[in-house]
């Protein structure tokens, strides 16, 4: 407060007929100089620690990084597409994998695979002082923004230049039934990279794949009319949003695909409940089609399962993204891709 309101406050308390009241007005507006004070240093201060821990860029978002091999490159194209289109410096947090790093059944672990098959991609860690103060600056929660119909107010929110957490990205990779049924697709209203834009698989497992994987690999690329079929049960099939597929699914979706090319096919099997596949889905076509079982990777060697369904010609899904993700890496000009949504 300056002198001139000083003296603006002189001529008011003035008429006021009771000294008590004039002290205690003063005392009262003094504090609250003090108060004003005393905000600017620490604005002062948070401003000069912000500068400290975010030198290079205030247009920066820390990014959380969560789910399995498939969400993370997920996750990294979104990001990806941020820092082109919104021109976002991006930092990423993956310290979920510390804390958490489980699947939806807590019995399958998950672990951050991203850097350690494409070692060469520019993927930048935030510190925990710039995940601690990007959470105090802004928190964005994009699953929040979209259960309550507020995309728009999303996309002011990413525009705007600032420091930013952002959690729950994979919103601006989704399709959302809203409130009332209103169906919004994001990428309508997010600009979005295409995966191949992004990463290349060969270049990178080719020369990682061992032994079997290699068998396998060669399997496909020489054979016609190959379809992989991705069969998740395990970490889904307790949880309300689990679609229950029977054989019935699976023998429509070899059908749709036959019908449509008008050829024989050959179907590559993955999944992580081969013991269901044996038991429901085996003896009902081995009579009729030529497959084989891809059971050489486990739980945390699932990334060349990943590459491996890449490769087949098509793709016949069940739940979760993990199939759907690698059929956006296949490079057949006429590829196909299945879903419980397209096949119901």
């Amino acid at each position: 407060m300056n002198k001139q309101f000083h003296k603006y406050l002189d001529d008011v308390l003035w008429w006021c007929p009771f000294k008590k009241l004039r002290y205690l007005i003063r005392e009262y507006l003094n504090k609250i100089e003090d108060i004003e004070k005393e905000n600017k240093q620490i604005i002062n201060h948070l401003n000069i620690i912000t500068n400290k821990i975010f030198p290079e860029n205030k247009n920066v978002a820390v990014i959380a990084v969560d789910g399995g091999f498939a969400d993370q490159i997920r996750m990294y194209l979104v990001a990806k597409s941020l820092e082109k289109f919104y021109n976002k410096k991006i930092l990423f947090d993956i310290s979920w994998y510390k804390t958490n790093g489980m699947d939806d059944s807590k019995i399958n672990e998950r672990r951050f695979e991203l850097i350690n098959i494409f070692k060469d991609i520019e993927f930048n860690l935030a510190t925990e002082e710039q995940i601690f103060l990007s959470k105090q600056s802004n928190y964005i929660d994009f699953w929040w923004y979209f259960e309550n119909i507020k995309a728009s107010n999303l996309l002011e929110n990413i525009n705007d230049e600032q420091i930013q957490y952002m959690y729950g990205i994979l919103a601006l990779n989704e399709k959302f039934a809203i409130k009332n049924k209103i169906k919004i697709e994001i990428p309508n209203i997010f600009q979005l990279l295409n995966y191949t834009d992004v990463l290349t698989l060969d270049k990178y497992f080719i020369p990682i794949l061992d032994e079997k994987n290699k068998e396998i690999y060669n399997d496909i690329i020489n054979s016609k009319n190959t379809v992989a079929c991705h069969i998740r049960r395990t970490d889904y099939i307790n949880f309300p949003y689990y679609i229950d597929l029977n054989f019935n699914y699976y023998k429509n979706a070899f059908e749709t695909i036959e019908k449509k090319i008008n050829n024989k096919i050959k179907i590559f099997f993955f999944s992580d409940d081969l013991d269901w596949v044996n038991k429901n889905i085996i003896p009902n076509i081995k009579n009729i089609y030529d497959y084989k079982i891809v059971d050489i990777n486990n739980n945390n060697r699932g990334y060349f399962d990943f590459y491996l369904i890449s490769k087949c010609q098509y793709q016949i899904a069940s739940s979760g993204n993990f199939c759907k993700v690698a059929h956006q890496f296949n490079e057949f000009n006429d590829k196909m891709l299945i879903t419980p949504e397209s096949i119901n």
